[in-house]
């Protein structure tokens, strides 16, 4: 029995996705992933207690000592941050609970390091935890043209922005972060629209046509003023004198910048008016699922599809927020629909129609899907196929996932995983002798690898081949001496001399 565990850990090692599937639905199930203000009560003082992180040099320490501790210090601090590195792909491949999770352990021993509240400003924003967001902004020491433009947002993301005391505490934030006078007039004069738009709109044209100190016209450095400024040019050059368009391509503008809430709130005021406008429907819908609002965005998103069922884009969005809500079957109806209105990548809604059926513990139409996505996806990665793999083999679907590990050695020609697969299929199949096969195969290319030999050598003994056996135990304890597999392999080596 130990043998087998010890296996069947280093294959769920293998298949370590299926547990990140799992486990990052959980993280978002819960209701208080980390509260950011407990975090920082764990940092208030400056002195960190860890030596490893802030060592603490005694005078009395020689010159060799305390470069030594130096050096200990640059080895620790690098390897933090090789770390962070890994850390990211988490951030990078949607899994948000985790990364956050990592980034504020990092954190508490190093509560000053603006790289790392960066990216919790990044992960909090993502996970629509604006307020979070905004506390670890204010934290930076120094902010750049993207870090102010970052801190602003999540302000304006977290606030009533038709509060009149928000619009003041922001224009007040603003200057005592010393931003430049155009990314202030940028925020605040886009914050007076609320009030009078048609007024907003007027303002900003004649800035933007109004001369500079020198009588020129007034050059438009930051980017996000310079895209309003083409917004209101490109309604000018249309030559169609239409309020309603010139509202459209600022409420555009906006969204594209990120400013959910103003793009909200101004474009629902002009739903009012043209209620079946659908490229302001769409900006409305978006930036209320970009703000966590997914409520209101299902019902937006539902009045453009009644208007156009065929924007595939529109099924998609659909899909996730019925997914936030927890309407799985809904949901994998919309992902259906965006894949058969040709939605690239077509593998993010596959992706989501796999993870609801799990979710839903519809085995059935879990493999089934799985199956669609193999057969018919031309950009498979390789979490996708172990994944499918995976749960083939544990419903007994064998001869597809030994089909499939096939599949990886012809995509995937420089990993070598799947002879782990075609082993256990073939074991689970009581084809020992294939399954050795596979493992010699393996063993041909990873030649220091202990847990492919342990494994020869426990198949090389339920074939009986005791001296044979005996050879490949003893190659686990020449090739790694000092591990788990070798204080197995000589454990089974002392029991078949008895």
């Amino acid at each position: 029995m130990k043998k087998w565990l010890l296996i069947l850990l280093v294959l769920v090692s293998l298949a370590g996705v299926v547990w990140v599937f799992a486990y990052q639905y959980t993280l978002w199930e819960q209701e208080s992933i980390i509260d950011t203000q407990q975090m920082m009560s764990w940092t208030t003082s400056k002195n960190v207690s860890d030596e490893s992180i802030n060592p603490i040099v005694d005078s009395e320490l020689s010159k060799d000592e305390i470069v030594r501790k130096k050096i200990e210090s640059i080895k620790n601090r690098l390897a933090l941050k090789w770390l962070i590195m890994q850390w990211d792909s988490y951030y990078r491949n949607q899994q948000l609970p985790l990364a956050l999770k990592k980034y504020l352990e990092f954190y508490r021993q190093n509560p000053e390091d603006d790289l790392i509240i960066q990216k919790l400003w990044d992960t909090y924003f993502e996970l629509k935890k604006f307020g979070s967001a905004l506390n670890y902004y204010k934290l930076l020491s120094q902010l750049g043209e993207e870090n102010r433009k970052q801190l602003a947002l999540s302000y304006l993301a977290s606030e009533d922005i038709s509060n009149p005391v928000v619009i003041q505490n922001l224009n007040t934030l603003l200057e005592e972060k010393n931003y430049p006078e155009q990314e202030r007039y940028y925020f605040n004069q886009s914050l007076s629209c609320i009030t009078d738009f048609h007024n907003c709109k007027i303002q900003f044209q004649t800035y933007f046509e109004q001369a500079d100190e020198n009588w020129e016209v007034r050059e438009i450095s930051y980017a996000p003023l310079w895209d309003l400024k083409l917004a209101l040019e490109n309604y000018k050059n249309f030559q169609v004198d239409e309020v309603y368009l010139k509202n459209a391509y600022m409420i555009s503008s906006w969204y594209s910048n990120r400013l959910y809430k103003l793009a909200s709130k101004l474009g629902d005021e002009l739903l009012l008016e043209k209620k079946d406008y659908k490229p302001i429907l769409k900006i409305v819908a978006q930036s209320q699922y970009e703000l966590g609002e997914y409520s209101t965005a299902r019902t937006k998103l539902w009045d453009y599809y009644i208007i156009d069922a065929l924007d595939p884009a529109v099924s998609y969005i659909l899909g996730v927020v019925n997914e936030k809500l927890k309407d799985y079957v809904l949901a994998n109806i919309y992902f259906q629909k965006s894949i058969e209105l040709w939605y690239t990548p077509s593998i993010d809604p596959r992706r989501h129609i796999i993870h609801n059926f799990y979710l839903l513990q519809n085995d059935k139409s879990l493999l089934l899907a799985f199956e669609k996505m193999v057969s018919e996806e031309e950009s498979l990665q390789k979490d996708d196929l172990t994944l499918a793999i995976y749960y083939h083999i544990i419903f007994d679907s064998f001869e597809l996932a030994l089909e499939w590990s096939k599949k990886w050695q012809e995509l995937f020609p420089e990993d070598w995983d799947f002879y782990a697969y075609q082993w256990w299929i073939l074991r689970e199949q009581w084809r020992l002798k294939d399954a050795l096969s596979a493992l010699q195969l393996w063993g041909k290319v990873e030649e220091k690898n202990p847990f492919v030999f342990i494994n020869i050598a426990y198949t090389v003994k339920e074939l009986w081949n005791i001296p044979g056996a005996k050879i490949y135990f003893q190659k686990v304890i020449d090739i790694a001496p000092d591990s788990d597999y070798a204080n197995q392999a000589t454990a089974e080596l002392t029991a078949l001399e008895k």
